[in-house]
């Protein structure tokens, strides 16, 4: 045997194996915090999903009462929103506010919805706007 040939029988092993266990532990720390990052996404997706059907449902119910006109607008008070207008929203709850306006013959409305969320707090959105018998703004 020459010199060469002794010294690879010689070299130390296991290198490789030091360099495989290290790299698959920093994938499973990839993979994990990928995971993690999915999940926070999907819950993220999720809340704002419910946040655009409860705009949706209280914009709706402003047209339905900017339709129906002044003469319709409940009593100054707080009153429950229709059951029929949460349908978008499983278990939501809403309330409407009339409040006599800044200036006689108009009134301010407050929709305020509230639902449960499957991860975290409660969800909540409101919309107000003034009603006159010329119209609604917001």
């Amino acid at each position: 045997m020459n010199r060469t040939s002794l010294q690879r029988l010689r070299r130390p092993r296991g290198g490789s194996l030091t360099a495989a266990l290290i790299a698959a532990f920093i994938l499973t720390v990839a993979l994990l915090i990928s995971l993690q990052a999915y999940y926070h996404c999907s819950v993220a997706t999720a809340r704002t999903t419910d946040r655009a059907r409860a705009l949706m449902v209280l914009e709706s119910q402003a047209e339905v009462m900017r339709a129906a006109g002044m003469a319709l607008l409940p009593e100054p008070g707080r009153h429950a929103v229709p059951a029929e207008a949460l349908r978008g929203l499983p278990g939501a709850t809403g309330t409407l506010q009339v409040r006599r306006g800044p200036v006689a013959g108009m009134r301010t409305v407050t929709l305020e919805l509230e639902w449960p969320e499957e991860h975290g707090p409660t969800g909540h959105a409101s919309l107000v706007f003034a009603m006159s018998s010329q119209g609604m703004e917001s």
